[in-house]
Protein backbone atom coordinates (compact mmCIF):
# COMPACT_ATOMS: atom_id res chain seq x y z
CA UNK A 1 0.00 0.00 0.00
CA UNK A 2 3.08 2.54 0.69
CA UNK A 3 4.26 2.17 -2.46
CA UNK A 4 0.97 2.39 -4.41
CA UNK A 5 0.37 5.48 -2.11
CA UNK A 6 3.40 6.50 -3.50
CA UNK A 7 3.74 6.24 -6.81
CA UNK A 8 0.00 8.17 -6.98
CA UNK A 9 2.00 11.34 -5.06
CA UNK A 10 4.42 11.28 -7.73
CA UNK A 11 1.70 11.07 -10.73
CA UNK A 12 0.23 13.80 -9.38
CA UNK A 13 3.27 15.73 -8.73
CA UNK A 14 4.34 15.28 -12.55
CA UNK A 15 0.89 15.97 -13.47
CA UNK A 16 1.20 19.43 -11.67
CA UNK A 17 4.32 20.63 -12.88
CA UNK A 18 2.64 19.41 -16.52
CA UNK A 19 0.21 22.04 -15.68
CA UNK A 20 2.15 24.86 -14.75
CA UNK A 21 4.78 24.34 -18.07
CA UNK A 22 1.67 24.54 -20.22
CA UNK A 23 0.00 27.66 -18.54
CA UNK A 24 3.23 29.31 -18.79
CA UNK A 25 4.34 28.43 -22.36
CA UNK A 26 2.69 31.49 -24.50
CA UNK A 27 3.05 29.07 -27.44
CA UNK A 28 0.75 25.91 -25.92
CA UNK A 29 -1.53 28.97 -23.86
CA UNK A 30 -3.48 29.76 -27.46
CA UNK A 31 -3.95 28.06 -30.54
CA UNK A 32 -1.47 29.34 -33.24
CA UNK A 33 -2.93 32.18 -35.54
CA UNK A 34 -3.91 31.22 -39.00
CA UNK A 35 -0.75 31.72 -41.82
CA UNK A 36 -1.00 34.59 -43.37
CA UNK A 37 -2.35 34.79 -47.17
CA UNK A 38 -0.05 35.52 -49.60
CA UNK A 39 -0.38 39.15 -50.87
CA UNK A 40 -3.02 40.43 -53.08
CA UNK A 41 -1.49 40.93 -56.67
CA UNK A 42 -2.77 44.51 -57.85
CA UNK A 43 -2.61 45.43 -61.23
CA UNK A 44 -3.81 48.56 -62.80
CA UNK A 45 -5.43 49.09 -66.57
CA UNK A 46 -5.69 52.35 -67.31
CA UNK A 47 -6.79 54.36 -70.64
CA UNK A 48 -9.51 55.58 -73.18
CA UNK A 49 -12.36 54.00 -74.21
CA UNK A 50 -10.83 50.30 -75.65
CA UNK A 51 -9.65 50.09 -72.25
CA UNK A 52 -13.36 50.68 -70.87
CA UNK A 53 -14.35 48.02 -72.76
CA UNK A 54 -16.64 48.52 -76.11
CA UNK A 55 -17.08 44.34 -77.07
CA UNK A 56 -20.04 43.55 -77.27
CA UNK A 57 -21.34 40.62 -74.89
CA UNK A 58 -24.51 39.58 -77.21
CA UNK A 59 -21.88 39.01 -79.43
CA UNK A 60 -19.26 36.97 -77.19
CA UNK A 61 -22.86 34.90 -76.48
CA UNK A 62 -22.43 33.78 -80.00
CA UNK A 63 -19.40 32.56 -80.09
CA UNK A 64 -19.89 30.58 -76.78
CA UNK A 65 -22.79 28.80 -77.93
CA UNK A 66 -21.09 27.88 -81.52
CA UNK A 67 -20.12 24.42 -79.96
CA UNK A 68 -17.63 23.66 -82.73
CA UNK A 69 -16.32 27.18 -82.71
CA UNK A 70 -12.52 27.04 -83.44
CA UNK A 71 -11.21 30.40 -83.15
CA UNK A 72 -8.34 31.04 -85.58
CA UNK A 73 -7.48 34.59 -86.59
CA UNK A 74 -5.18 34.15 -88.62
CA UNK A 75 -7.42 32.43 -91.44
CA UNK A 76 -9.19 35.92 -91.35
CA UNK A 77 -6.44 38.19 -91.78
CA UNK A 78 -2.83 38.29 -92.82
CA UNK A 79 -1.46 37.72 -89.01
CA UNK A 80 2.29 37.58 -89.59
CA UNK A 81 5.24 40.66 -89.00
CA UNK A 82 8.49 40.28 -90.56
CA UNK A 83 7.52 36.54 -91.46
CA UNK A 84 6.78 35.89 -88.29
CA UNK A 85 3.77 34.53 -86.57
CA UNK A 86 2.27 36.52 -83.93
CA UNK A 87 0.04 33.46 -82.66
CA UNK A 88 3.00 31.65 -81.18
CA UNK A 89 1.13 29.26 -78.47
CA UNK A 90 -1.82 31.10 -78.56
CA UNK A 91 -3.72 29.26 -81.87
CA UNK A 92 -6.59 27.93 -81.18
CA UNK A 93 -6.71 24.04 -80.46
CA UNK A 94 -8.94 22.25 -82.89
CA UNK A 95 -12.27 21.25 -81.66
CA UNK A 96 -12.11 23.73 -78.67
CA UNK A 97 -14.27 26.27 -78.09
CA UNK A 98 -11.77 28.86 -76.00
CA UNK A 99 -14.37 31.34 -75.11
CA UNK A 100 -16.60 29.15 -73.95
CA UNK A 101 -13.79 27.35 -71.73
CA UNK A 102 -12.51 30.29 -70.36
CA UNK A 103 -15.51 32.04 -69.31
CA UNK A 104 -18.87 29.82 -69.47
CA UNK A 105 -19.96 28.16 -66.72
CA UNK A 106 -21.23 24.76 -67.63
CA UNK A 107 -23.28 24.05 -64.25
CA UNK A 108 -25.47 27.64 -64.15
CA UNK A 109 -25.79 28.28 -67.97
CA UNK A 110 -24.18 31.57 -67.30
CA UNK A 111 -20.66 33.97 -66.87
CA UNK A 112 -17.85 32.49 -64.50
CA UNK A 113 -18.04 34.68 -61.25
CA UNK A 114 -14.16 34.75 -60.91
CA UNK A 115 -13.97 35.27 -57.01
CA UNK A 116 -10.49 34.75 -56.35
CA UNK A 117 -10.63 37.93 -59.13
CA UNK A 118 -11.53 41.44 -57.72
CA UNK A 119 -12.57 44.70 -59.95
CA UNK A 120 -13.23 48.34 -58.77
CA UNK A 121 -14.15 50.09 -61.73
CA UNK A 122 -15.25 53.75 -60.74
CA UNK A 123 -18.06 53.00 -58.74
CA UNK A 124 -18.48 49.15 -59.56
CA UNK A 125 -17.04 46.76 -57.29
CA UNK A 126 -16.51 42.81 -56.71
CA UNK A 127 -15.66 39.57 -58.50
CA UNK A 128 -14.58 39.87 -62.08
CA UNK A 129 -17.48 38.59 -64.46
CA UNK A 130 -19.06 39.62 -67.91
CA UNK A 131 -21.90 42.03 -68.02
CA UNK A 132 -22.22 42.87 -64.38
CA UNK A 133 -25.18 44.21 -62.81
CA UNK A 134 -26.57 46.48 -61.96
CA UNK A 135 -23.10 48.71 -62.31
CA UNK A 136 -21.40 47.80 -65.62
CA UNK A 137 -17.04 46.74 -65.50
CA UNK A 138 -16.82 48.18 -68.97
CA UNK A 139 -18.77 50.51 -71.37
CA UNK A 140 -22.45 49.92 -69.87
CA UNK A 141 -24.76 47.39 -69.70
CA UNK A 142 -24.17 44.76 -72.57
CA UNK A 143 -19.89 45.57 -73.00
CA UNK A 144 -17.05 44.06 -72.12
CA UNK A 145 -13.68 44.99 -71.98
CA UNK A 146 -9.74 43.78 -71.61
CA UNK A 147 -10.52 43.60 -68.09
CA UNK A 148 -12.38 40.14 -68.42
CA UNK A 149 -9.59 37.88 -70.19
CA UNK A 150 -6.55 39.80 -68.50
CA UNK A 151 -8.40 39.25 -65.08
CA UNK A 152 -8.72 35.46 -66.11
CA UNK A 153 -5.26 35.22 -67.26
CA UNK A 154 -3.66 36.33 -64.47
CA UNK A 155 -6.05 34.74 -62.05
CA UNK A 156 -5.38 30.95 -63.54
CA UNK A 157 -1.69 31.47 -62.06
CA UNK A 158 -2.12 33.18 -58.96
CA UNK A 159 -5.11 31.18 -57.97
CA UNK A 160 -3.91 27.73 -59.43
CA UNK A 161 -6.69 25.52 -58.18
CA UNK A 162 -9.58 27.85 -59.84
CA UNK A 163 -7.87 26.64 -63.15
CA UNK A 164 -9.94 23.99 -64.47
CA UNK A 165 -6.64 22.34 -65.56
CA UNK A 166 -4.91 22.30 -62.18
CA UNK A 167 -8.11 21.36 -60.41
CA UNK A 168 -7.12 17.73 -60.68
CA UNK A 169 -3.30 18.62 -58.79
CA UNK A 170 -3.69 16.71 -55.18
CA UNK A 171 -3.02 20.47 -54.08
CA UNK A 172 -6.38 21.69 -54.91
CA UNK A 173 -8.27 18.20 -53.38
CA UNK A 174 -10.37 19.10 -50.56
CA UNK A 175 -9.42 16.68 -47.91
CA UNK A 176 -12.37 14.03 -47.17
CA UNK A 177 -13.33 14.17 -43.53
CA UNK A 178 -13.54 10.73 -41.82
CA UNK A 179 -16.74 11.92 -39.93
CA UNK A 180 -19.40 9.90 -41.77
CA UNK A 181 -21.90 12.59 -40.17
CA UNK A 182 -19.98 15.06 -42.61
CA UNK A 183 -21.08 13.28 -45.73
CA UNK A 184 -24.80 14.62 -45.93
CA UNK A 185 -23.70 18.15 -45.29
CA UNK A 186 -21.37 18.00 -49.12
CA UNK A 187 -24.96 18.17 -51.19
CA UNK A 188 -26.79 21.07 -48.64
CA UNK A 189 -24.11 23.63 -50.36
CA UNK A 190 -23.99 23.72 -54.03
CA UNK A 191 -21.88 26.49 -54.89
CA UNK A 192 -18.65 25.60 -55.99
CA UNK A 193 -15.18 25.84 -53.57
CA UNK A 194 -14.14 29.71 -53.67
CA UNK A 195 -10.66 30.10 -53.38
CA UNK A 196 -9.29 33.46 -51.65
CA UNK A 197 -9.00 36.44 -53.82
CA UNK A 198 -5.57 36.53 -54.89
CA UNK A 199 -5.77 39.14 -57.75
CA UNK A 200 -7.20 43.03 -57.97
CA UNK A 201 -7.88 45.37 -60.53
CA UNK A 202 -8.34 48.88 -60.37
CA UNK A 203 -9.58 50.19 -63.58
CA UNK A 204 -8.77 53.61 -64.42
CA UNK A 205 -10.00 54.29 -67.79
CA UNK A 206 -12.11 57.03 -69.40
CA UNK A 207 -13.23 57.67 -73.02
CA UNK A 208 -12.09 60.32 -75.68
CA UNK A 209 -9.07 61.02 -73.92
CA UNK A 210 -5.65 62.13 -75.40
CA UNK A 211 -2.20 61.71 -73.91
CA UNK A 212 -1.23 65.15 -75.42
CA UNK A 213 -3.72 66.90 -73.38
CA UNK A 214 -6.14 64.78 -70.59
CA UNK A 215 -3.43 62.33 -69.60
CA UNK A 216 -0.63 64.48 -69.89
CA UNK A 217 2.08 63.44 -67.34
CA UNK A 218 3.38 66.51 -65.26
CA UNK A 219 6.81 66.12 -66.66
CA UNK A 220 5.85 66.90 -70.14
CA UNK A 221 4.61 70.07 -68.48
CA UNK A 222 1.82 72.50 -70.30
CA UNK A 223 1.85 72.68 -74.47
CA UNK A 224 2.83 76.15 -75.66
CA UNK A 225 -0.23 78.64 -76.66
CA UNK A 226 0.05 78.27 -80.60
CA UNK A 227 0.76 74.79 -80.15
CA UNK A 228 -2.74 74.00 -78.23
CA UNK A 229 -4.83 76.60 -80.85
CA UNK A 230 -3.12 76.27 -83.80
CA UNK A 231 -4.98 74.01 -86.68
CA UNK A 232 -2.42 71.58 -87.37
CA UNK A 233 -0.64 70.89 -90.85
CA UNK A 234 -0.34 67.49 -92.08
CA UNK A 235 2.57 67.06 -94.88
CA UNK A 236 1.48 65.86 -98.02
CA UNK A 237 3.30 64.63 -101.22
CA UNK A 238 1.83 67.84 -103.25
CA UNK A 239 3.34 70.09 -99.97
CA UNK A 240 0.19 71.89 -99.47
CA UNK A 241 -1.83 72.46 -96.23
CA UNK A 242 -4.05 69.74 -94.54
CA UNK A 243 -6.41 70.51 -92.16
CA UNK A 244 -6.93 67.87 -89.67
CA UNK A 245 -9.14 67.89 -86.22
CA UNK A 246 -7.72 69.52 -83.73
CA UNK A 247 -8.01 69.09 -79.87
CA UNK A 248 -10.73 71.33 -77.92
CA UNK A 249 -9.19 74.74 -76.44
CA UNK A 250 -9.04 74.64 -72.87
CA UNK A 251 -7.42 76.74 -70.23
CA UNK A 252 -4.08 75.97 -69.31
CA UNK A 253 -5.06 74.60 -65.68
CA UNK A 254 -6.79 71.88 -67.28
CA UNK A 255 -4.06 70.40 -69.30
CA UNK A 256 -3.32 66.96 -67.17
CA UNK A 257 -6.68 66.68 -65.62
CA UNK A 258 -7.14 62.77 -66.51
CA UNK A 259 -3.82 62.07 -65.48
CA UNK A 260 -4.63 63.68 -61.83
CA UNK A 261 -8.23 61.53 -61.72
CA UNK A 262 -6.48 58.49 -62.34
CA UNK A 263 -3.73 59.28 -59.75
CA UNK A 264 -6.36 59.56 -57.26
CA UNK A 265 -8.42 56.51 -58.63
CA UNK A 266 -5.45 54.34 -57.88
CA UNK A 267 -5.08 55.93 -54.78
CA UNK A 268 -8.89 55.02 -54.00
CA UNK A 269 -9.04 51.85 -55.00
CA UNK A 270 -6.34 50.80 -53.03
CA UNK A 271 -8.04 52.62 -50.28
CA UNK A 272 -11.13 50.29 -50.52
CA UNK A 273 -9.23 47.17 -50.78
CA UNK A 274 -9.69 46.39 -47.37
CA UNK A 275 -13.62 47.10 -48.19
CA UNK A 276 -14.41 45.15 -51.14
CA UNK A 277 -12.13 42.25 -49.80
CA UNK A 278 -13.86 42.32 -46.51
CA UNK A 279 -17.15 42.07 -48.16
CA UNK A 280 -16.54 39.33 -50.91
CA UNK A 281 -15.23 37.02 -47.77
CA UNK A 282 -18.11 37.97 -45.70
CA UNK A 283 -20.40 37.19 -48.63
CA UNK A 284 -18.48 33.76 -49.39
CA UNK A 285 -18.27 32.34 -45.70
CA UNK A 286 -21.30 34.04 -44.87
CA UNK A 287 -19.39 35.05 -41.32
CA UNK A 288 -20.17 38.66 -39.73
CA UNK A 289 -17.76 41.18 -40.36
CA UNK A 290 -16.74 41.39 -36.77
CA UNK A 291 -15.01 37.71 -37.52
CA UNK A 292 -11.12 38.37 -37.12
CA UNK A 293 -10.30 35.62 -38.69
CA UNK A 294 -11.71 37.45 -41.93
CA UNK A 295 -9.60 40.76 -41.88
CA UNK A 296 -7.42 41.47 -44.53
CA UNK A 297 -4.79 42.88 -42.96
CA UNK A 298 -3.44 39.44 -42.68
CA UNK A 299 -3.05 39.58 -46.39
CA UNK A 300 -2.32 42.93 -47.76
CA UNK A 301 -1.32 43.90 -51.49
CA UNK A 302 1.47 44.03 -53.96
CA UNK A 303 1.09 46.14 -56.65
CA UNK A 304 1.65 44.32 -59.61
CA UNK A 305 1.85 45.82 -62.95
CA UNK A 306 0.58 49.29 -64.50
CA UNK A 307 -1.29 48.34 -68.24
CA UNK A 308 -1.65 51.37 -70.75
CA UNK A 309 -3.85 50.95 -73.48
CA UNK A 310 -4.62 54.42 -75.68
CA UNK A 311 -4.15 55.87 -78.37
CA UNK A 312 -7.26 57.34 -80.44
CA UNK A 313 -7.58 60.90 -79.45
CA UNK A 314 -3.34 61.07 -80.24
CA UNK A 315 -4.14 59.60 -83.82
CA UNK A 316 -6.16 62.23 -85.21
CA UNK A 317 -3.73 64.79 -84.79
CA UNK A 318 -0.07 64.86 -86.20
CA UNK A 319 1.57 67.40 -83.27
CA UNK A 320 -0.01 64.83 -80.41
CA UNK A 321 1.44 61.56 -82.55
CA UNK A 322 4.73 63.15 -82.57
CA UNK A 323 5.31 63.92 -79.13
CA UNK A 324 3.43 60.64 -78.11
CA UNK A 325 6.63 59.13 -77.51
CA UNK A 326 7.72 61.85 -75.19
CA UNK A 327 4.85 61.97 -73.44
CA UNK A 328 4.33 58.48 -73.05
CA UNK A 329 8.20 58.03 -71.09
CA UNK A 330 7.17 60.99 -68.58
CA UNK A 331 3.49 59.15 -68.33
CA UNK A 332 5.71 55.99 -67.11
CA UNK A 333 8.28 58.09 -65.40
CA UNK A 334 5.39 59.87 -63.32
CA UNK A 335 3.29 56.87 -62.41
CA UNK A 336 5.85 55.31 -60.67
CA UNK A 337 7.21 58.44 -58.82
CA UNK A 338 3.61 58.78 -57.79
CA UNK A 339 3.15 55.62 -56.71
CA UNK A 340 6.75 54.91 -54.61
CA UNK A 341 5.82 58.57 -53.03
CA UNK A 342 1.52 57.29 -52.42
CA UNK A 343 3.26 53.70 -50.50
CA UNK A 344 6.46 54.76 -49.86
CA UNK A 345 8.08 52.11 -51.39
CA UNK A 346 11.14 52.40 -53.45
CA UNK A 347 10.95 48.99 -55.12
CA UNK A 348 7.76 50.22 -57.32
CA UNK A 349 10.24 52.80 -59.08
CA UNK A 350 10.56 49.64 -61.95
CA UNK A 351 6.89 48.96 -61.92
CA UNK A 352 5.89 46.36 -64.57
CA UNK A 353 4.43 48.76 -67.09
CA UNK A 354 2.51 47.26 -70.21
CA UNK A 355 1.78 49.17 -73.50
CA UNK A 356 -0.96 47.57 -75.48
CA UNK A 357 -0.53 48.74 -79.37
CA UNK A 358 -3.71 51.10 -81.13
CA UNK A 359 -4.52 48.53 -83.01
CA UNK A 360 -7.86 48.71 -84.46
CA UNK A 361 -6.74 49.62 -88.07
CA UNK A 362 -5.47 45.79 -88.38
CA UNK A 363 -2.03 44.73 -89.77
CA UNK A 364 -2.50 46.36 -93.33
CA UNK A 365 -2.37 49.84 -92.55
CA UNK A 366 -2.54 52.02 -95.72
CA UNK A 367 0.91 54.23 -95.56
CA UNK A 368 -0.36 56.18 -98.75
CA UNK A 369 -2.67 57.93 -96.65
CA UNK A 370 -2.61 60.86 -94.10
CA UNK A 371 -4.69 58.87 -91.28
CA UNK A 372 -2.63 55.36 -91.53
CA UNK A 373 0.71 57.43 -91.85
CA UNK A 374 -0.52 58.67 -88.22
CA UNK A 375 -1.32 55.35 -86.98
CA UNK A 376 2.16 54.02 -88.09
CA UNK A 377 4.01 56.93 -86.70
CA UNK A 378 2.29 56.49 -83.35
CA UNK A 379 2.53 52.66 -83.20
CA UNK A 380 6.52 53.41 -84.34
CA UNK A 381 6.91 55.91 -81.24
CA UNK A 382 4.80 54.10 -78.67
CA UNK A 383 6.82 50.61 -79.41
CA UNK A 384 10.30 53.08 -79.02
CA UNK A 385 9.53 54.16 -75.61
CA UNK A 386 9.42 50.52 -74.21
CA UNK A 387 13.13 49.41 -75.77
CA UNK A 388 14.68 52.63 -74.47
CA UNK A 389 17.57 51.79 -71.94
CA UNK A 390 15.87 52.93 -69.02
CA UNK A 391 12.44 50.57 -69.76
CA UNK A 392 14.03 47.76 -71.32
CA UNK A 393 13.99 45.57 -68.79
CA UNK A 394 10.44 46.60 -67.15
CA UNK A 395 8.17 47.43 -70.07
CA UNK A 396 6.77 45.92 -72.76
CA UNK A 397 4.79 46.16 -75.97
CA UNK A 398 1.87 44.01 -76.89
CA UNK A 399 0.85 43.88 -80.57
CA UNK A 400 -3.03 44.15 -80.60
CA UNK A 401 -3.47 44.56 -84.64
CA UNK A 402 -3.22 41.01 -85.35
CA UNK A 403 -6.90 40.84 -83.07
CA UNK A 404 -9.36 43.19 -85.70
CA UNK A 405 -11.60 40.88 -87.21
CA UNK A 406 -12.22 43.22 -90.57
CA UNK A 407 -15.26 40.41 -92.02
CA UNK A 408 -18.76 40.00 -90.65
CA UNK A 409 -21.13 41.52 -87.90
CA UNK A 410 -19.80 45.65 -86.76
CA UNK A 411 -21.23 46.20 -83.37
CA UNK A 412 -19.75 49.71 -83.38
CA UNK A 413 -17.23 51.60 -85.27
CA UNK A 414 -13.20 50.86 -86.32
CA UNK A 415 -12.28 52.97 -82.79
CA UNK A 416 -13.78 50.43 -81.16
CA UNK A 417 -12.42 47.10 -82.99
CA UNK A 418 -15.63 47.14 -84.48
CA UNK A 419 -17.19 46.24 -81.13
CA UNK A 420 -17.10 42.62 -81.96
CA UNK A 421 -15.80 40.35 -78.83
CA UNK A 422 -12.93 38.44 -80.26
CA UNK A 423 -10.31 41.49 -80.12
CA UNK A 424 -11.35 42.42 -76.64
CA UNK A 425 -10.72 38.54 -75.58
CA UNK A 426 -7.30 38.30 -77.21
CA UNK A 427 -6.58 41.68 -76.43
CA UNK A 428 -7.40 41.12 -73.06
CA UNK A 429 -5.39 37.95 -72.88
CA UNK A 430 -2.34 38.79 -74.50
CA UNK A 431 -2.19 41.99 -71.92
CA UNK A 432 -2.40 39.84 -69.04
CA UNK A 433 0.64 37.60 -70.43
CA UNK A 434 2.76 40.57 -71.40
CA UNK A 435 1.84 41.46 -67.60
CA UNK A 436 2.54 37.66 -66.45
CA UNK A 437 6.27 37.84 -68.91
CA UNK A 438 7.12 41.18 -66.71
CA UNK A 439 7.09 39.53 -63.26
CA UNK A 440 8.93 36.61 -65.17
CA UNK A 441 5.70 34.00 -64.58
CA UNK A 442 4.93 31.65 -67.61
CA UNK A 443 1.82 30.24 -68.47
CA UNK A 444 1.02 26.90 -68.88
CA UNK A 445 1.27 27.03 -72.76
CA UNK A 446 4.50 28.68 -72.83
CA UNK A 447 6.07 26.25 -70.12
CA UNK A 448 5.68 23.87 -72.46
CA UNK A 449 6.62 25.01 -75.61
Amino acid sequence: MEVASLLLFILSVLVTIADAQKNTDPQQSSPPPPPARPPIKVFILAGQSNMVGMGSVDHLRQLIDDQNHNEIIASKANNVINGSSLFGSQSAVPGTNEYRSALWDEKRQTFRVRHDVLIKYLDASGPLTVDHHPSSYAGGPGKFGPEVMFGTTVGDIFSPCTNKTNKKDKKCKKKKGKNKKNKNKKNKNKSPTKEPPSVYLIKAAWGGRSLWWDFRPPSSGTPGYQERYTTATTPTKAAKSHKVKKPRAAPEEDCGWTYRDMIEEIKQGLQELDKILLTQENQNKKKQQDDKSLLPAQQGYEIAGFVWFQGWNDVIWWPAVKEYAFNLANLIRDVRRDIVEYTNHSHYAQLPFVVGELGMHGLQVDNTTYAGQRVLALRRNAEAVTLLPEFCNSTKYVHTAQYVVQEGTQYDGIYHYWGRAEPYFHIGQALGKGALDLLHVRTEGEAQG
